[in-house]
């Protein structure tokens, strides 16, 4: 499912969100979009797809979606040109304020864009 994406993380302070990509060696790379492939592939397949609603828990053949989401244009940026997002560095100050890891995919649908992406989201204490 995301057989060409690189692995990215938001990083978050107070004022904005900012991508980065991660620099990952072949291996590495093709094992997160293995693991956010079969994620996905697991949540979905052969279940019912169902609007969000917090007060509901979804039976075993059932899945949340969120129809219509906007995604921040970092975000949708990051998926269009992973080319133009900077490569993360480590800066020795600290841990990173990392909120989570991504990967994702952009589709066009009769000159409609559409973005399937999986992310995996941090604690602080992560």
């Amino acid at each position: 499912m995301f057989e060409n994406s690189p692995a990215m993380i938001i990083k978050a302070n107070t004022k904005s969100v900012e991508v980065c990509k991660l620099e990952l060696n072949d291996d590495a790379i093709n094992d997160v979009r293995s693991f956010f492939s079969a994620a996905a592939c697991e949540m979905t397949a052969g279940k019912t797809k169902i609007p969000f609603d917090g007060r509901y828990s979804p039976r075993e053949d059932e899945y949340f979606a969120v129809d219509d989401f906007q995604l921040c244009d970092e975000i949708k940026n990051a998926i269009r040109n992973p080319e133009n997002v900077p490569v993360y560095s480590e800066k020795k100050e600290g841990f990173p304020n990392i909120k989570a890891i991504f990967v994702g995919k952009q589709e066009e649908n009769e000159a409609v864009e559409k973005y399937k992406v999986a992310f995996q989201c941090f604690r602080k204490e992560q």
